[in-house]
């Protein structure tokens, strides 16, 4: 089986000041049993869903990285992730309260 070359995403979104979203819904038992290379070391943003591989309600997840990052250049030195505001403000799901209630304990 061919594996996703990740290093050379990241490597061409790196030379471009772009930011590099993974969706690895299809993919993500591969990569939770190490036969896919874990988007999560290089990726800004990962989404993925949840029915299938935890047997859960049908939902989904989105990671995003936080804390400070690396400035571009021209940039002043301690620049921050911003993704965590955007991704609040756009997503807010019709009643998401049960779905995230019953998520976090498939993921206990």
């Amino acid at each position: 089986m061919a594996s996703y070359d990740v290093a050379c995403t990241v490597h061409q979104s790196l030379n471009c000041g772009a930011m590099l979203m993974m969706d690895m819904a299809h993919i993500s038992g591969l990569v939770a049993t190490g036969e896919q290379g874990n988007p999560f070391k290089y990726c800004d943003i990962v989404t993925t869903t949840t029915h299938k591989s935890l047997r859960g309600p049908r939902a989904g997840m989105i990671f995003f990285r936080r804390g400070p990052r690396a400035s571009k250049k021209g940039e002043a030195e301690g620049q921050v992730y911003n993704y965590e505001t955007p991704i609040n403000m756009v997503w807010k799901p019709p009643g998401h309260g049960i779905r995230i209630e019953t998520l976090s304990t498939c993921l206990t």
